[in-house]
């Protein structure tokens, strides 16, 4: 005997119905009327950050969203094309992310993925420029003490230290507002004239990093 039997089933994620006929020949034949078999939309990403190219300190913010899921569920990965994948994160409930670090010295390609469970997947991307940190010198003068008092005629001892977080050698450059400048260097002896003098040290790590130091000291009466 034939006989056909023909079911019209609602599918869940997707509009319209499926149908399967059973012709009696065992053969199940099916047809979606609607939009398939769980039909998924991959989602969307968007940044809002980086405006500026050129950047110390990179910090990348941006927002997701997606019709299917809610968006803390998605996955977002930023790679850059020179350090490779460089987090994985989930977005906050309203779809905003962020991230920011360190990057090596150099252009940077970086592409923000989000994904969603059925792995699709969308991709936003920014170049960036990134620039040395250059950390400023400290130095201090040892000598002369801030308030020394030395008699006419004597030759007063300077000496002065100085270091640099990048490791930079930093150059020091003495000098008087009385007499000009002094010296270059960490140790000097010199005879200055009458007077109350501002004796200023000033170091510079020859990469724009500077730092001062300062003492009054009274030579005669």
């Amino acid at each position: 005997m034939r006989f056909s039997v023909i079911l019209a089933l609602p599918l869940v994620g997707c509009t319209g119905n499926v149908t399967l006929a059973d012709t009696g020949n065992g053969v199940i034949g099916g047809s979606d009327s609607g939009n398939g078999f769980g039909t998924d939309t991959a989602p969307s990403i968007t940044l809002v950050a980086p405006t500026d190219p050129v950047q110390v300190h990179v910090s990348l913010t941006g927002t997701v969203s997606d019709t299917e899921q809610t968006a803390e569920t998605l996955i977002v990965e930023v790679t850059s094309d020179v350090q490779g994948r460089l987090i994985q994160l989930y977005p906050d409930a309203d779809g905003s992310w962020s991230w920011s670090g360190d990057l090596q010295t150099g252009s940077h390609h970086l592409t923000a993925t989000v994904r969603d469970t059925q792995g699709k997947s969308s991709s936003a991307e920014a170049v960036v420029e990134v620039t040395s940190q250059d950390h400023a010198p400290t130095c201090q003068i040892d000598s002369p003490k801030d308030g020394a008092t030395y008699p006419s005629g004597s030759t007063e001892h300077f000496a002065g230290s100085a270091s640099d977080e990048d490791g930079d050698e930093v150059r020091l450059l003495w000098s008087s507002n009385v007499s000009g400048g002094i010296f270059e260097g960490t140790e000097y002896d010199y005879r200055l004239p009458d007077g109350q003098h501002t004796i200023t040290v000033t170091g510079d790590d020859l990469n724009g990093g500077t730092c001062t130091d300062s003492v009054q000291i009274t030579v005669g009466s």
